[in-house]
């Protein structure tokens, strides 16, 4: 098997595992809290949030066997689309569900910070593989 598909799978795996880890704590956050302040919108930050971890993922490999002026140009600009895309996101769902607005930021943020989190360590691992 190719070492690019080999790690890519590799990844799939801990992403998916990392996207039901996270399903589980939301229904055990609604068992727990019924009334709690939690967005309905979860469960679609938390797909989203895998399926875009497993695509940026393999543009950073794509990108990383490209020259290195070229990988971090690229990966600068990658970035800063995925920021203004995020924010773009928050501030487009806080216009029109306001009452919403707030859970969901939060708990858009959570996904992203642990959907960051495993893209940074696996790609980490990645480069000293190297």
């Amino acid at each position: 098997m190719n070492d690019n598909r080999k790690q890519f799978l590799k990844f799939f795996w801990i992403n998916t595992i990392v996207m039901l880890l996270m399903f589980a704590l939301h229904l055990l956050s609604i068992v727990l809290f019924p009334s709690g302040p939690i967005s309905r919108m979860t469960p679609y930050s938390i797909l989203f949030f895998s399926i875009f971890n497993l695509l940026f993922f393999y543009i950073k490999r794509w990108l990383y066997q490209s020259k290195d002026s070229k990988f971090i140009n690229l990966f600068l600009i990658f970035n800063s689309v995925k920021m203004v895309l995020f924010i773009a996101i928050i501030a487009v769902y806080a216009y029109f569900f306001h009452d919403d607005a707030i859970n969901f930021a939060i708990g858009f943020f959570i996904c992203y910070a642990v959907f960051t989190t495993v893209l940074v360590r696996s790609f980490n691992r990645l480069q000293k593989v190297r």
